[in-house]
């Protein structure tokens, strides 16, 4: 009797054991991500997937990986490489859920499973046109080497167009995002790279000498890419959701968001500027001159950083949501104690107190006559990117408070070789760069035509000659 009561127990309590495991362990991928209360992407950093403007995440594809988050209500982790080995490594091993920045052709879809489309991209090939000239033909470019990513697509494309063109030559960087590539291509270091049609209008934007080569393919279709050694619970799951996102007419919202009409706040040249002192300067020139005198800043300074961020429009608003005269994030807005963004008073005054803020947390041992670039630059990227920064100069024995000096560590902020082991991460170092010249060249203006008024301070020297940008 008592090895039967003994049995039963032991039946009975495996049987409970079996119920529970398979009542609280979930059935599914899509269930096991769900219990885990969190959604991991992985993907490659460029303008259209993953990048920092002003300390805040941006890009089309985080904005989608976001919503796709909220839509599961779970916490959300993007892990960014480089290197498509290590994107493959993640994938497989089930470090990220979801790869984004895919294109579902029948070359990717051999190694990853794809959901439904949400859009499409042309692969393109981009030169600089102020360097050469547009070539009549593929046949006329074998003489030159394209410098492409390490991408299963580039790969293919060019092993595509070899059968064709047996003298073309190309190059695999396997640890090179688009940024470093585009940044080459400006700088005539490389001849041709391949970038996708969403990223070229980006690029332009900053970089106006960019120009397409050709069309090497046409209409790839977007797509997320999840593990073949997975169920298809859920590539289900982004179907439902991309379904959802398109009948709400949400995605077409992102997409103009990020690739519609877009401000361009690059330079705009001495005609048009000297056009806008006339029409818009006046009306905010006292608000100008009254900030400065409260945060002991120069006035045409404080006008020349506005005019790079809004052209003195006090209703502009980019697509990453900053917005006013002196575009404030949100964030910053509120730190400053800001409570209407559009208003010119407050954007001016707050930009102006977050300028004076900057420029006395920087180390005091910077030259002055350097120290304000730097705190442009960190008005541009973040406080604690310029801290990263110093830090690579220092890395490199070089003077890290030299504007002169600290520049070309700018633009090591994009590249994965140095920001993998910065502590604030990727940044777009070299638009910071852009965008310090820019005020440079609009302050000159403003001073040469300040000095021509007489109304310039005594105590400052007066400029000797024309500033080269008038």
């Amino acid at each position: 009797m008592l090895k039967f009561i003994f049995r039963f127990i032991i039946i009975s309590t495996v049987i409970a054991i079996a119920f529970n495991l398979i009542y609280y362990f979930p059935k599914n991928y899509i269930d096991r991500i769900v219990s885990s209360e969190k959604i991991i992407f992985v993907t490659r950093v460029s303008p259209t997937t993953y990048y920092s403007v002003k300390d805040n995440i941006q890009g089309f594809e985080y904005d989608l990986m976001n919503e796709f988050a909220q839509y599961l209500n779970l916490n959300i982790e993007v892990i960014t490489e480089e290197n498509f080995n290590l994107i493959y490594d993640n994938m497989t091993s089930n470090k990220a859920n979801i790869l984004v920045g895919l294109t579902s052709t029948d070359t990717n879809k051999n190694i990853f499973n794809f959901s439904n489309s949400y859009g499409e991209v042309d692969q393109l090939l981009i030169y600089n046109a102020k360097i050469r000239n547009k070539p009549s033909s593929i046949g006329k470019i074998t003489s030159s080497i394209i410098d492409i990513q390490n991408s299963n697509n580039h790969i293919n494309i060019m092993n595509e167009l070899k059968k064709k063109y047996k003298d073309i030559k190309w190059t695999e960087l396997d640890s090179s995002n688009t940024d470093e590539l585009v940044e080459m291509i400006s700088e005539g270091l490389i001849d041709y790279t391949i970038i996708n049609s969403n990223e070229y209008k980006v690029y332009k934007r900053y970089y106006p000498e960019l120009a397409i080569a050709f069309n090497l393919s046409n209409n790839e279709p977007l797509a997320w890419a999840v593990s073949k050694n997975v169920d298809d619970s859920l590539v289900k799951k982004i179907n439902d959701f991309l379904k959802y996102m398109e009948i709400s007419e949400r995605l077409n919202e992102l997409s103009e968001k990020h690739f519609g009409h877009r401000n361009n706040f690059s330079f705009v040249g001495s005609r048009n500027f000297l056009k806008d002192i006339i029409v818009y300067l006046p009306k905010y020139e006292k608000l100008f001159k009254e900030a400065a005198e409260k945060y002991n800043l120069d006035w045409r300074l404080i006008a020349s950083v506005c005019y790079q961020e809004s052209r003195w429009r006090e209703d502009a608003v980019s697509y990453t949501g900053v917005k006013g005269l002196m575009m404030l994030t949100q964030n910053t807005a509120k730190h400053l104690g800001v409570s209407n963004r559009l208003d010119p008073h407050q954007s001016i005054f707050g930009g102006a107190k977050y300028i004076n803020e900057i420029y006395n947390r920087l180390p005091k041992n910077i030259n002055e006559s350097d120290k304000i670039w730097f705190t442009l630059a960190s008005y541009n990227i973040g406080f604690g990117h310029v801290m990263d920064v110093f830090e690579l100069a220092k890395n490199s024995n070089k003077n890290p408070y030299a504007w002169v000096n600290a520049k070309p560590f700018f633009n090591q902020l994009s590249k994965a070789k140095y920001y993998k082991s910065t502590k604030y991460g990727y940044a777009r170092g070299w638009e910071a760069l852009k965008y310090v010249r820019n005020i440079r060249q609009y302050y000159d203006i403003l001073v040469f035509l300040d000095t021509k008024d007489s109304i310039m301070d005594k105590d400052n020297k007066l400029p000797k000659k024309i500033p080269q940008t008038l």
